[in-house]
């Protein structure tokens, strides 16, 4: 079977694939282009729109819903719905992307002190946001904040909200490791940067703190949440039980 190119604009990213086992949505994570998904790619919200400007296929019954005639005319079509059968080239907007930014911490040394030399004795706080994961390697016996890194969290592929990514675990029977294995993923892809940075050893980090909303620490810790989705909204684990 042949092989299919997909190329994303404006960055360029480009995928090789055999034809009609993808969709754009899949080819964008695949490339490493993040689309906005909030209904977790099935096609209901209609906010992952693309422009294919080479290759455009016939619409799926679902886009129709979502595109007006005039627009798909000129290959706008939704990501998650689209199968690639040919070669294609792919416009993303600003609009169709996850926004990125990040809110970084500043690493402030004291007047006077210099920065040369790692501590072998590290520790690693991380903020598992439903958008964005933060770390921080932090100096323990200096009290000292060495480097700080980002990321988009891997499991906005399953929705923005973390309702559609607690359906995806009720729905999916490997949905809880998913969820799991791509958070933890995350944080490794992390710390790697983070030494990587500062010339420190993963070996080294002695502790670790990790925070985030209900849902969020549940994934991480690979604890079903789906109680969290019903009333009366409570989670199987508290501050006060153990799992």
């Amino acid at each position: 079977m042949p092989e299919i190119k997909v190329t994303f604009q404006p960055g360029g990213e480009t995928i090789v694939a055999a034809p009609g086992e993808l969709t754009i949505k899949d080819a964008a994570k695949l490339a490493g282009v993040f689309l906005e998904l909030q209904c977790g790619g099935k096609g209901k919200c209609g906010k992952c729109r693309v422009t294919v400007t080479e290759g455009a296929q016939p619409p799926a019954e679902t886009e129709l819903k979502h595109i007006s005639k005039e627009d798909l005319s000129k290959g706008v079509r939704l990501a998650c719905q689209s199968k690639i059968t040919q070669n294609i080239k792919v416009q993303v907007s600003r609009k169709a992307q996850v926004d990125r930014k990040k809110l970084f911490l500043s690493a402030v040394v004291p007047d006077g002190q210099e920065t040369s030399g790692v501590s072998t004795k590290l520790g690693l706080a991380v903020d598992i946001g439903t958008t964005t994961v933060v770390g921080v390697l932090v100096d323990l016996e200096t009290k000292r904040a060495l480097a700080v890194t980002a990321l988009t969290n891997p499991q906005y592929i399953h929705g923005a909200d973390v309702i559609s990514r607690i359906n995806h675990v009720i729905n999916d029977p490997e949905g809880l490791k998913n969820v799991q294995k791509e958070i933890t993923g995350a944080i490794n892809e992390m710390i790697d940067v983070l030494c990587s940075e500062t010339g420190a050893k993963p070996g080294n980090i002695a502790n670790m703190s990790v925070v985030g909303n209900t849902t969020m620490q549940h994934f991480f810790l690979g604890i079903d949440p789906r109680s969290l989705a019903v009333a009366p909204y409570k989670p199987p684990v508290t501050g006060k039980n153990k799992p």
